[in-house]
């Protein structure tokens, strides 16, 4: 550690020398880093623990080694520039809950119940043998806004042909070399590429949101977000926006699937 190292405060838990800039610190105390690297607790989580709590963690995150051992990835679902991710074993029927080889490993039976979420609505949850399944009517409330889009498409259409109305007299009248004509009183605002029009409509599903509830001594539960789709500012297309609706539905459906059969491999979906 070096010249950041601060060999006059021990780590309490092993005595190795701890950092001097922003050590992580139990009961008031600074840890080494080794130590830090151990946690794998919800958010705020070790702030509440003291010594003796802290020290039997690491004794279950030690123990934690045989799954991480074990732990062969064969799926995973990202979710976005800084949104975590989830990785699955499904050969061993284990999980990860962040992308990280140190992280712990979680066995399927800790997982309580899972919901994914399309906005307030579940359009996916763990039964209590099958998947349970919502089809959602996301494509349906896109295509109501189809006269939306069209209108925003006339308008850009307008505001087009008048920019190069525009843009002609003002050619013409510089090969000419005359003068542009002013207007005395309400002269009208001169159209730029910036005024353009722009269609920022959200679309239908702002928001997936997937939930474990966890049965675990450190973790009871972890959320992911994800961005429902959106339009295209400047060439909105209802048949475009349900492409990706259904792209991230699809990975989703996925991963309900099996997360499932994770916890039931005989597992089958009920739709409603």
């Amino acid at each position: 550690m070096g010249l950041f190292s601060n060999h006059k405060k021990v780590c309490p838990i092993c005595g190795n020398p701890t950092p001097r800039l922003l050590p992580t610190k139990i009961e008031d105390m600074p840890i080494c880093k080794e130590c830090d690297k151990k946690i794998d607790l919800p958010d705020g989580a070790v702030n509440e623990m003291n010594l003796e709590r802290f020290r039997q963690y690491l004794t279950f995150y030690d123990q934690n080694q045989t799954l991480r051992d074990t732990f062969n990835e064969t799926w995973r679902y990202d979710f976005g520039f800084g949104g975590g991710s989830l990785l699955l074993d499904t050969d061993h029927r284990l999980l990860r809950l962040r992308d990280d080889e140190r992280a712990l490993v979680f066995e399927v039976s800790a997982i309580k119940s899972f919901t994914i979420k399309e906005d307030s609505t579940a359009i996916y949850a763990s039964g209590k043998e099958n998947l349970k399944c919502h089809e959602s009517d996301a494509p349906d409330r896109v295509r109501a806004m189809s006269n939306l889009i069209e209108q925003f498409q006339l308008q850009r259409q307008e505001f087009e042909w008048m920019l190069q109305r525009q843009d002609a007299a003002v050619r013409q009248h510089t090969r000419s070399g005359s003068p542009m004509p002013t207007v005395i009183g309400n002269e009208p605002k001169r159209l730029t590429t910036l005024d353009r029009p722009t269609f920022d409509t959200k679309g239908p599903v702002r928001q997936f949101k997937v939930t474990l509830n966890l049965q675990h001594p450190y973790w009871s539960k972890m959320q992911w977000k994800v961005d429902g789709p959106s339009f295209d500012r400047d060439d909105p297309s209802v048949e475009e926006y349900i492409e990706k609706y259904e792209k991230k539905e699809k990975k989703l459906h996925t991963m309900a699937k099996k997360l499932m059969k994770m916890m039931n491999p005989a597992a089958k979906e009920d739709w409603v």
